[in-house]
């Protein structure tokens, strides 16, 4: 409408569903759909606008770049006293706010208590194209950073790094740094179930004797916490439900986007629980501008459940119309009901718009914890995953199939970021130099662990979330930096053998050629049978 000229009234946005998202396309699509409607207007006809992969890798931003810098102060022990972190954020030529430093803020405690923070976000203009926000902005980076801080501390104090992690965890009761107290935490307990379910005792002293027994060959293993805030305050969501007269069947309208994370089968199930009627008579349409006018953007792991709170509202809303009706009948079906109600006049549509608003930015958090086992070849510098245990509190979940699928795609989306996709520009003019898969590396199947176990929390409902259920989609991707941990630690175990045991920066992504350079190979170890 900006484009044309026309009020926004007169432009009707349809789409059914979306072949991935993940945040890529809430600003970035704007080059696209712009020149298409202008040309439209022009030509009076149906234009389509298609980009190959190395244009579109080229012209579209990626995830912010971040580099921070940082003060620790801890007891012996490794309780953390004070942190101070200066987070520098590229953002491109241009500060939309889709993906700054600034949008970081929410997660850079992770899952530990401080009695003092001082967190200052810093975004720094270049000449890249404008950046954008990716699946898990802002909290992928930064949970990463304060991981790395906590791996430093306990390397600088010569303590087991998870014992550091567990020794500041956060308790019920206690306040993050926004404020909010934590009226439920369970981080504590879903990291000891994790240890005691995968035998981690046991799989650590396997690793150190597997070490010990081998020169060129080395094992990591690695615990990542999380405490991962779902925000949803200010998220409108309009979601209509229609009865029709003539058979029953029930259509759904929601301000949603299907990209994959089964956002329709989800309200499907929530209606006909709440209507009591089978799946099989209820059919997702196509989301429009016009109908869900409003709706925000779908992301932020909370469209599925906020899309499912406006169907549980509007059957709410069509079941009290409809009780006074079914009081006057004997055990009407399904279709009776709705042919009555119809003859008497009753709205069969309803509609309801999400309006939470949370005095904090966190409506909830999800509490879970995951396991990495790597092997390192120190000659080389290839690694495999070997083993990934993920422990995820997801709730009561609404469909454990889906929920699992958004996990593991998650994880494995999160593991390129920190171990493979290495964006590479060109400094003087900013341009992207590796637009293709031949040098830029996403994961491919033998790049999975090789073991690949999730596992979600049992008997844990939110009392704060839609039928006790909770968000899925981001936090397994911002705990895939664990996999990272876990190849560093392999690399420190060969620096050790050579008296190089100290603190070193990992970067991700921790590529082949970083993690070689990192074991310090000298020529002169190289003699064949000693």
């Amino acid at each position: 409408s900006q484009i044309l000229g026309l009020p926004q009234s007169h432009v009707t946005v349809e789409i059914e569903r979306l072949g991935g998202g993940f945040g890529g396309k809430i600003t970035q699509n704007f080059l696209v759909s712009g020149l298409c409607a202008l040309a439209a207007y022009v030509v009076g006809r149906t234009v389509k606008l298609r980009l190959d992969i190395h244009t579109t890798m080229k012209m579209l931003g990626k995830r912010s770049p971040y580099y921070a810098e940082y003060q620790v102060g801890s007891d012996n022990n490794g309780t953390l006293a004070g942190v101070v972190i200066d987070m520098y954020g590229d953002v491109g030529w241009a500060y939309t706010g889709t993906e700054s430093p600034l949008g970081t803020r929410e997660w850079f405690d992770n899952a530990y208590y401080c009695p003092n923070w001082l967190f200052t976000p810093i975004a720094v203009k270049t000449n890249k194209a404008v950046h954008t926000a990716c699946r898990s902005p802002g909290s992928t980076p930064f949970m990463f950073i304060i991981e790395s801080i906590m791996d430093h501390l306990a390397k600088s104090l010569g303590l087991d790094p998870l014992a550091v992690r567990q020794l500041n965890l956060y308790t019920t009761g206690q306040k993050i740094p926004n404020g909010m107290i934590l009226n439920y935490c369970n981080i504590r307990q879903v990291v000891a179930s994790l240890a005691t379910d995968i035998g981690l005792d046991q799989r650590k002293a396997a690793v150190n004797s597997f070490n010990q027994a081998n020169r060129w060959k080395k094992r990591g293993i690695a615990v990542m916490p999380n405490r991962f805030a779902i925000g949803w305050s200010g998220a409108q969501y309009n979601t209509h439900v229609i009865i029709h007269h003539g058979d029953g069947s029930v259509a759904i309208a929601h301000g949603g986007i299907d990209m994959g994370q089964g956002i329709n089968t989800k309200v499907i199930q929530v209606c006909a629980f709440e209507l009591g009627i089978p799946i099989t008579k209820i059919w997702v349409k196509t989301s429009s501008s016009t109908i869900n006018a409003n709706s925000m953007t779908s992301g932020g792991s909370i469209t599925s459940e906020l899309c499912c709170l406006g169907v549980i509202e509007a059957c709410k809303t069509l079941n009290q119309r409809m009780a006074p009706v079914k009081a006057t009948m004997s055990n009407p079906t399904w279709e009776q009901l709705v042919t009555e109600c119809y003859d008497q006049m009753i709205d069969l549509t309803a509609a309801y718009v999400t309006h939470e608003n949370d005095p904090y930015p966190a409506h909830y958090s999800c509490y879970s914890a995951t396991c990495v086992e790597a092997e390192l070849d120190v000659l080389t510098g290839q690694y495999q995953l070997r083993q990934m245990d993920m422990l995820y509190d997801c709730g009561d979940s609404t469909n454990p199939e889906l929920d699992i699928g958004q996990a593991e795609g998650g994880f494995v989306m999160g593991a390129g970021y920190f171990l493979q996709e290495d964006i590479q520009y060109d400094p003087q003019t900013g341009q992207v130099i590796n637009a293709s898969t031949w040098d830029y590396k996403p994961p491919l199947p033998k790049d999975l662990p090789m073991n690949f176990n999730f596992k979600f929390l049992r008997n844990a409902p939110n009392p704060s979330g839609v039928l006790g259920s909770k968000a899925v989609g981001e936090p397994p991707l911002a705990m895939a930096a664990v996999s990272l941990f876990a190849v560093k630690h392999a690399v420190e175990a060969a620096r050790a053998e050579i008296g190089q045991d100290y603190f070193f920066p990992l970067n991700a992504p921790a590529t082949v050629e970083q993690v070689q350079s990192l074991c310090l190979n000298n020529i002169t170890d190289y003699t064949f049978g000693k």
